[in-house]
């Protein structure tokens, strides 16, 4: 429960329009898409404040001095295509537009997370493997190099010279948790950790597992769930690191309503008993097109249907990292 002290200091310090409860309830609406856009309001009956109604941002602001953060968030799918990068990039934007500290980290020598950020639109940037994790693999006291600031998000690029993983973990198994210590050197600085995993197995995609708390496995196809046994193998793995690591939900993700988008819908709700089902997100157009400006759909088109499911998707991993909320 949010302290009522701090709450009440947060209140009457709050830049807010004051109104009236009638005004309100005439407007409920209006009110609520001025919210969603950032403004604020106090709400007023006999001359007293009696409530708030301020965008989610500013809730997870207040709670966050009692929550643990620090949220490590893998995206992971052994199957290709399914959207993983998709959802870590324009997740990552949801976040850090709630408030959150965000970091990003591309765990995928094909380097399509740090594409879509901008950082290899300048040639030649960002092409050693010093600018990547892949240092943490290389010594005894693993540190990852400083972030790429882009936009509000901290960024750990990737290249074609994060392939040298696979060999130096293969050398030094001991050396397959040193993601996650370089993880937790940092992790009090950060809200949420996203790491957008590799497809296929490999020693890389094990040591990005083993760094995570939370799984999220997106679905597009009937081919997303082909390798779910290798999935759970990996969280195994990953709880030798962590013992409370978990598959926190499967993504219906490039939801379509054609008959093979709902019977994808289908077979993925017969998984239930592994983890619970997320709300979908949907295939729109206006997502390639956000990525080519080099942002998140919910700046780029925040009014819109994809923005919308991005901003469900954020707030229900924020529920399920909430303590209490964890398996």
């Amino acid at each position: 429960m949010v302290d009522c002290v701090y709450t009440k200091l947060y209140i009457s310090d709050m830049d807010a329009e004051r109104i009236q409860v009638r005004q309100f309830r005439a407007n409920i609406a209006d009110f609520l898409e001025k919210a969603l856009s950032g403004e604020r309001f106090i709400i007023e009956r006999h001359g007293g404040p009696v409530a708030a109604l301020v965008p989610l941002s500013d809730l997870y602001q207040v709670t966050r001095k009692e929550q643990p953060m620090g949220h490590r968030v893998a995206f992971n799918n052994v199957s290709g295509g399914e959207g993983k990068t998709f959802l870590t990039f324009h997740l990552a934007f949801a976040l850090a537009d709630l408030g959150f500290r965000v970091a990003a980290l591309d765990c995928d020598p094909q380097a399509s997370l740090t594409k879509r950020f901008g950082l290899h639109d300048e040639e030649g940037a960002y092409q050693s493997g010093s600018d990547t994790i892949l240092p943490v693999f290389e010594t005894d006291d693993p540190v990852l190099p400083p972030p790429v600031h882009v936009q509000g998000i901290d960024v750990w690029p990737a290249n074609r010279q994060l392939v040298d993983a696979d060999t130096r973990i293969m050398s030094h198994m001991g050396r397959l948790s040193h993601l996650s210590e370089a993880l937790d050197k940092i992790q009090d600085q950060y809200d949420y950790i996203l790491l957008d995993t590799r497809p296929n197995v490999s020693p890389l995609l094990s040591a990005s597992t083993a760094a995570a708390r939370y799984f999220l496995v997106p679905i597009s196809a009937h081919k997303g769930l082909e390798n779910l046994d290798e999935l759970l193998r990996l969280v195994k793995l990953a709880r030798k690191e962590d013992r409370s690591a978990h598959i926190a939900f499967f993504i219906p993700n490039k939801v379509t309503s054609t008959r093979m988008g709902k019977n994808v819908l289908q077979n993925i709700s017969e998984y239930t008993e592994i983890a619970p089902i997320s709300p979908p997100v949907r295939q729109a157009t206006i997502g390639p097109e956000a990525e080519l400006f080099r942002t998140g759909v919910t700046r780029h088109a925040p009014k819109s249907p994809l923005a919308s499911d991005i901003r469900t998707l954020a707030d229900a991993l924020v529920k399920a990292t909430r303590p209490g909320d964890e398996e």
